[in-house]
């Protein structure tokens, strides 16, 4: 009681109120600056944290004396931006060792409630005890908070330096604000709405040419999910065992790369080249189109993909939506849910089909993205993610294979990451854009084509803007208007 007594009366919870969220930003973000670079330049230390401590308290403290009318709801209401910021920044570096950055923020804005719930799951309980700690903190403080006492012309005074300590706190840490990401990131997911309208605007359908069309043909393309080519390689072991019982060996890529870290663009890349609707093509050319995904229907990436696949023949979503289905929920809808509708196309009568399977593969969360997750490091969990992926694949082949179809599989990766920092996602550096890749024929396929594997291995310095000329070689079908790279022509001429 004493001590409540001392700081009622020395007016310490105001202080308190401002400074603590101001203090421990500030300390989270040199401590993420040091494990990002290990160096601080003491000239941007000087202006950006040093200022931070000073001018965001200040302008807090002097708000609150500024209205001395509304004391107690001003210092509630201008303490609880301080106090959510640093709960915002407390909360990403506890989860991800990083502080809210533009694409943390997209993810949100990204974010359906299926994702949240997915994602909550994975929160410790200890870090739930934390923010019921951090916000009763937070209410005793301002409920602590005496209101002092106040003079004529006050008002002037603190208002003037409210607006100096606010316009200090603009221009010295505006570009790498909590506010600065968030505007950043919502223009970005803006941009892609309006880029989504645009291109189905523009879409255009091409004169193509199909290599024997009598003959019956089964094109899978599966697109995995954030994983890296360094992961796999590293349990390349793995994957050669699960899959030891093919005939043909698969033909492992290994210089594949991604053109973007962003899954709607690559798919953008692959479905849609040069504004050529790839899937009107092959439903013009006879093929009944596929397209199965354990991904989302709705959110950022999911619209435009959702878009690009509008005119797919047999279009179903397996992950938290309501397909021909009803699922109920579940963050537990692992890739190999899309094992049971491969399994019905391959099927299908129909004599020539392309069947897409969207993983969910290595999409933060890890441990949601496979069975009887046990590691405790999300670099192992990662690593777990990566050879449950493995497993889906093997299960793929092994149902295409004992389909007796004359079948192709192409199987590559949208984009890598960077596994302790998933939320992390520099447009350059290996862990991003070094994907895995590889091509599968069956032996009824290369019976015919006795040329492929040399076609494919013919290929080289591949990326993802190149797999639609993949899947044509694969189909055996020539899109007129869709010119291939100089790099790949002498695999095509060869053909």
């Amino acid at each position: 009681m004493k001590l409540i007594k001392y700081l009622q009366k020395a007016n310490i919870p105001l202080v308190l109120i401002y400074a603590l969220p101001v203090i421990i930003v500030t300390a989270l973000r040199i401590k993420t600056d040091q494990m990002n670079d290990g160096s601080l330049n003491f000239s941007f230390l000087l202006k950006f944290y040093l200022t931070a401590v000073i001018a965001d308290f200040g302008a807090g403290y002097y708000f609150s004396r500024f209205a001395s009318r509304f004391f107690k709801p001003a210092v509630f209401v201008c303490s609880f931006i301080f106090w959510f910021i640093a709960f915002a920044n407390i909360l990403s570096f506890v989860l991800t060792y990083n502080l809210p950055t533009e694409s943390i923020f997209i993810t949100v804005f990204d974010t359906t409630y299926h994702h949240t719930m997915d994602f909550f799951q994975t929160v410790p309980f200890v870090v739930y005890i934390g923010i019921f700690l951090y916000w009763s903190l937070w209410f005793y403080l301002g409920k602590a908070v005496k209101k002092p006492p106040f003079e004529k012309g006050d008002g002037l005074f603190y208002g003037f330096l409210f607006i100096a300590f606010g316009a200090l706190c603009f221009f010295t840490q505006w570009e790498r604000s909590f506010f600065y990401n968030a505007r950043q990131a919502w223009q970005a997911y803006s941009d892609l709405k309006q880029e989504i309208s645009s291109l189905l605007q523009n879409e255009k359908q091409a004169d193509f040419k199909l290599n024997s069309p009598e003959t019956p043909r089964t094109i899978i393309i599966a697109v995995g999910e954030s994983s890296n080519r360094r992961v796999f390689n590293e349990n390349i072991k793995d994957f050669k065992e699960k899959t030891a019982f093919l005939k043909n060996p698969p033909l492992i890529i290994n210089d594949a790369t991604a053109t973007s870290v962003s899954t709607a663009y690559t798919l953008k890349n692959v479905l849609l080249p040069h504004n050529i609707s790839l899937i009107s093509v092959y439903k013009e050319a006879g093929f009944k189109t596929f397209w199965f995904s354990n991904h989302f229907k709705s959110g950022k990436d999911d619209n435009l993909i959702y878009a690009l696949t509008r005119n797919i023949d047999d279009r179903r979503y397996f992950n938290h939506t309501k397909s021909d289905v009803d699922y109920e929920y579940t963050s537990q809808y692992y890739d190999e849910i899309l094992l049971s509708p491969l399994k019905d196309a391959l099927a299908d009568p129909a004599p020539r089909k392309i069947i897409f399977l969207h993983l969910f593969g290595s999409h933060f969360p890890y441990v949601n993205r496979y069975p009887n997750a046990t590691e405790t490091l999300i670099t192992e969990q990662y690593a777990g993610s990566v050879r449950y992926t493995s497993t889906v694949l093997a299960e793929a082949l092994k149902l295409i294979e004992n389909s007796g179809q004359n079948s192709a599989f192409l199987y590559f990766s949208d984009h890598g990451t960077i596994p302790a920092n998933p939320f992390s996602r520099p447009s350059k550096g290996d862990d991003m854009l070094n994907i895995p890749m590889f091509f599968w024929v069956s032996d009824r396929y290369q019976k015919q084509d006795k040329d492929i594997n040399r076609y494919l291995a013919c290929l080289s310095d591949l990326n993802t803007a190149k797999i639609p000329f993949i899947i044509n070689l694969l189909s055996e079908l020539k899109i007129k208007d869709l010119p291939i790279p100089a790099d790949m022509q002498k695999c095509f001429s060869a053909q």
